[in-house]
């Protein structure tokens, strides 16, 4: 994702949300909390890679967020 012509780090995502970068750092380390694809839906609400902004506005946290289906496989990748 970019804006005005820059690449968006993780600092950028913490600065609007930090909420969200502790769930997906804790979603990002899942294994070490005992969670495995089977159990995965079990823990975590499933979704896309998107979060709501203050002012309503979707947001997709990596490249086509919206039509990426959090998984156990993808949650090796979020950060």
């Amino acid at each position: 994702m970019q804006q005005v012509g820059d690449e968006v780090e993780r600092e950028d995502l913490e600065a609007v949300d930090a909420v969200v970068c502790q769930v997906l750092a804790k979603v990002a380390n899942i294994q070490e909390e005992g969670i495995t694809e089977e159990t995965f839906a079990d823990f975590i609400e499933v979704g896309n890679f998107v979060t709501t902004s203050s002012d309503g506005r979707e947001i997709e946290l990596c490249e086509n967020g919206k039509n990426i289906p959090v998984t156990y496989a993808h949650t090796f990748s979020i950060f």
